[in-house]
Parts: C-alpha cells; structure tokens; sequence
C-alpha cells in the first residue's frame, strides 16, 4: 500500500516500525514481570515503560496490543502493590497518591487499546 498520507505515520514502512516499538517494549515488560508473583519494588522499569506505552498510545491515539494483556499488567502489578505497600514503608499519602497513579496509568492504557477497535 506505500504511502497513503503526508503525515509521519501514513505509511506502511512507518506503522511497520510503529508496531515493533510497541511490541518490543511490551516483550519487555512480560519478561520484566515474569510469570510468577511480581515483587513490586523490582518493576520500577516495567511500570516506566508503561507509562511509555500509555504516552504513545495518547499521541499516536492507539495502542496496537490485546487488552488481556494489558489488563494482566494491571491486576498482577496491583496486587503486588496491595500485598507489598506497607512493608516497604511508604507513609498513607504516598500510597494512595502511588496507587492513584499506577491506576491512571493502566486506564490510559486501557483507552488506548480501546481506540483501536474505534478506528
């Protein structure tokens, strides 16, 4: 199909690198948090690179993964957070701002994804 549009996504060679950003950092991400229980002080990385995931999706105005894993992310990474918060110290605060956070984070990628099956 070539090149459809002016724009710097309005090609085939562009979405094509477009979908292996996306893929490879959300390869990184499973391999981050393994298959086992996730020790939530040890994903600072893998949360980064959500929060990358959610910006891209924000600007390219879709995210190109299955939501299943996206909400994988989410239920796995909250429930460490939820198991492990207290022990780690954090003052009430923090916790609720942090998980505020995190929450926001997995809803815009949510949104993202969303917004492919709308386009």
């Amino acid at each position: 199909m070539g090149t459809w549009g002016s724009g710097n996504f309005d090609s085939d060679g562009a979405l094509d690198a477009y979908a292996g950003l996306v893929h490879g950092i959300a390869e990184q991400i499973d391999e981050g948090l393994g298959e086992g229980d996730v020790q939530f002080e040890d994903v600072d990385g893998e949360i980064a690179l959500m929060e990358v995931l959610a910006v891209i999706g924000e600007r390219c105005r879709a995210l190109h993964l299955p939501l299943a894993q996206v909400e994988s992310w989410a239920r796995r990474v909250l429930a460490a957070y939820d198991a492990q918060i207290d022990a780690l110290g954090a003052t009430e605060s923090f916790k609720a701002e942090r998980r505020a956070v995190l929450e926001s984070t997995f809803d815009r990628l949510r949104a993202a994804v969303r917004a492919v099956r709308r386009t």
